[in-house]
C-alpha cells in the first residue's frame, strides 16, 4: 500500500511555537504529533511507501520521518 501525508503549512495560527518547530513536530502528550499517524501506518504492516508533502522545515520533518519508518520514503515539498 502506497500512503500520501500531507504535513505542508506554516502554522501560522500556531505561533510562536511554529516558528522554529514545524507543526508536525509539535508535540502533544509529550510526542510529536506525527508520530501518532506513523504509529497507525505501522499497525497496518503493509504499508511499502510513504509521501510526505511538506513545506515549511521541511527538514525538521523529513530527519523525523527516515528515522522512524522503514519504508521507501519521499518527501515532495508543496508548490507556491
Amino acid at each position: 500500500m502506497k500512503v500520501i501525508i500531507p504535513l505542508a503549512g506554516k502554522g501560522t495560527r500556531l505561533r510562536p511555537h511554529t516558528h522554529l518547530t514545524p507543526k508536525p513536530m509539535l508535540k502533544v502528550a509529550g510526542k510529536p504529533v506525527m508520530s501518532y499517524v506513523l504509529d497507525e501506518l505501522k499497525k497496518l504492516g503493509n504499508v511499502e511507501q510513504v509521501i510526505y508533502i511538506t513545506g515549511h522545515l521541511k527538514e525538521k520533518v523529513e530527519e523525523y520521518a527516515r528515522s522512524e519508518m522503514d519504508v521507501d520514503l519521499k518527501v515532495e515539498t508543496e508548490s507556491l
